[in-house]
């Protein structure tokens, strides 16, 4: 969350001065974070294309922005909120960083004052390279080599399933449910309201989990 307004804010309950809310007729009179608001966004995506390694790569994504009550007056304040995602720690970390400087800097060159809280997320999920082998054997045995993908590059999707491989080496894998006649890059999305799923695929799904578990409990058996 991103929160800023004029240098000096009012505090919850205080009136704004006259300054702080000021028409729009006259906005060389008040301090407008609206467009330090867009600023900020448009900084932020530069940021991350000049600042973070192109192949450690990260996604900043500014999806919420509230500020005003009416149209003729200027916001006091300004609330950006957003995410995250990151496949390493490393390249999470510098943009943590950087998203505090870009905010707070853009801000104070505006006279405005700006602050960043950010909200710990998951970890960044890690397949173990020796038991994402297995699996994908384990999947090619099962259902056949045509129907199991070697993802070519990662996937930015938060999954709580990282905690478990911060202790335990394992894979996360993807089950695919489209719809049966649809192209997958087609389909709707999971996130989508208009999502369709292939129920079929959830009997695959549970050959899997059970192809994994006598495949590794046959292969470690003493």
């Amino acid at each position: 969350m991103i929160r800023f307004a004029a240098d000096e804010p009012c505090h919850d309950g205080a009136v704004p001065s006259e300054k702080d809310r000021m028409l729009r007729g006259v906005p060389y009179l008040a301090n407008d974070p609206m467009p330090v608001a867009a600023e900020i966004v448009q900084a932020l995506q530069v940021m991350v294309t000049r600042r973070i390694n192109a192949f450690d790569p990260v996604v900043i994504t500014i999806a919420k922005i509230r500020a005003g009550t009416t149209t003729n007056v200027i916001p006091e304040t300004v609330a950006m909120a957003g995410t995250l995602r990151a496949v390493s720690e490393g390249g999470r970390r510098l943009a943590i960083e950087g998203i505090e400087r870009v905010a707070t800097s853009i801000a104070q060159a505006y006279d405005m004052h700006a602050e960043v809280t950010l909200e710990p997320g998951y970890p960044v999920t890690v397949n173990d390279d020796e038991f994402a082998g297995f699996t994908l054997d384990v999947g090619r045995r099962l259902v056949g080599p045509g129907l199991v993908i070697d993802m070519p590059t990662p996937a930015m999707g938060a999954e709580d399933f990282s905690y478990v491989l911060q202790e335990r080496p394992g894979a996360l894998a993807f089950l695919g449910v489209c719809p049966e006649g649809q192209a997958p890059r087609h389909a709707h999305s999971c996130h989508s309201n208009r999502m369709m799923m292939n129920e079929a695929g959830m009997q695959t799904g549970i050959a899997m989990h059970a192809a994994m578990a006598l495949s590794y409990l046959t292969a470690h058996a003493k």
